[in-house]
């Protein structure tokens, strides 16, 4: 082999290209430029310029450490083609930088020797395995806590698929999860889902990866009786679930009601992490029963049940009124606009929608207004619109809300 300037100098951790000088001329290497992990395989390509013209010819390969990096002996060769030829790694103590070269034949022979050798270095790595793991302390049926696992290195392009198992079994659920290839961080989230047991049990999580070196790392979580509630009390915009203890993950609770399309509720409601309480909203729909009647609004989940009965019932009155005249009939200019005021009694904690409407087509009023009780509201504006006359003309309002109706005339005279 010939050294001097033709001797490129590389980065063993990236792929390698060498060329060598020689009277049988130039040849290259190339290899893989990713670090090989073991049981992998990776390809490397061979060109050279040796032998007769256009004839095949023997190449002989060889591995610096054969107990890392298994080469084949022997490929055959056409000149100024590229040749393929793969490696194999095997498992090693740590990472570990393995030569692989080929030589060439001199001019006129069949025997290779080193006079157009050329070389490549390849990564023979030790593969990733589980450097981290965390997880939240306790969790109860149904809770779903989120930890997170690390890799003691980078994983490759493929990804590498992390496994959990517990001990006791069965009281906790964890599906395996994949850390993807290629990232400045090689960890990634899990989930536990906590099942039902009687008393507070400690469970040992542990992750391994798949296929790895065997280093595993574990953690313990303590899965526990579900909190009991303690009060379910009305409050002016629904009711608030207090339970026994603060939830360690978000606790999601069903919300059901009866009589059915009596109550507006969400479905679920959230505990969440670290509280022990949470505000169920529900309103009465519109229309109320003129009568009072019982409401029961069920919370569940969890192992958690509780059950709040309350009454609602609209037994106000409808009524116009105008502040600038004490009794109707109301008084407006055509083509002019003038506030009336609607007062009602709705029913605590909930809202009033009225719907208006007018007998005459000189007169418009809005489709609806809405009276807003849990703030203190008994009363809303009404902006009534009248069309142009020539001479006067009565007209009716309507007010309409849980099957009471109210009615107010105005009189609409002509532009003055």
């Amino acid at each position: 082999m010939v050294a001097g300037p033709c001797m490129n100098r590389m980065n063993p951790l990236v792929a390698v290209l060498l060329l060598a000088c020689g009277r049988a001329g130039a040849a290259e290497l190339r290899g893989p430029g990713e670090p090989c992990e073991a049981g992998a395989s990776v390809w490397m390509t061979y060109r050279a310029d040796a032998g007769p013209p256009g004839l095949p010819f023997t190449a002989k390969i060889t591995s610096s450490n054969p107990e890392a990096l298994v080469v084949p002996g022997e490929i055959a060769v056409r000149p100024s083609r590229n040749t393929l030829f793969e490696v194999t790694c095997r498992r090693v103590p740590a990472d570990a930088v393995v030569r692989i070269s080929v030589a060439s034949p001199s001019p006129g022979t069949a025997e290779p020797e080193a006079i157009a050798s050329v070389f490549s270095d390849v990564v023979v790595a030790v593969p990733p395995s589980v450097g981290g793991l965390s997880l939240g302390e306790s969790l109860s049926d149904g809770e779903e806590l989120v930890g997170r696992v690390a890799l003691t290195r980078m994983a490759g392009a493929g990804g590498v698929e992390v496994r959990f198992t517990s001990i006791p079994p069965g009281l906790v659920e964890i599906a395996p999860v994949r850390v993807r290839g290629g990232e400045a961080k090689s960890e990634a989230e899990f989930r536990v889902v906590g099942r039902k047991v009687s008393r507070p049990t400690k469970v040992t999580i542990t992750a391994a990866v798949t296929g790895g070196p065997g280093d595993v790392r574990s953690t313990t979580v303590t899965v526990v009786p579900p909190p009991e509630p303690v009060s379910f009390v009305a409050t002016p915009s629904g009711g608030r679930l207090t339970l026994s203890r603060p939830v360690a993950a978000p606790l999601s609770l069903a919300v059901t009601s009866r009589p059915e399309c009596l109550l507006n509720h969400p479905s679920v409601v959230i505990v969440r992490s670290g509280e022990d309480s949470v505000e169920v909203p529900f309103t009465p729909t519109v229309p109320v029963p003129v009568s009072p009647t019982e409401a029961v609004v069920s919370v569940e989940g969890g192992g958690t049940s509780i059950e709040l009965a309350t009454t609602f019932a609209w037994q106000g009155t409808l009524r116009f009124r105008d502040a600038t005249k004490p009794a109707p009939p109301f008084e407006i200019d055509s083509q002019g606009t003038r506030r009336l005021t609607l007062e009602a009694s709705p029913p605590v904690g909930s809202p009033l929608r009225v719907e208006l409407s007018s007998a005459s087509e000189f007169v418009n009023v809005p489709r609806y207004v809405v009276i807003e009780s849990f703030r203190g509201g008994r009363t809303a504006d009404v902006k009534v619109t009248a069309s142009a006359v020539t001479e006067k003309k009565v007209a009716t309002l309507n007010a309409r809300a849980n099957g009471r109706v109210t009615a107010v005339r105005i009189v609409v005279s002509p532009p003055r």
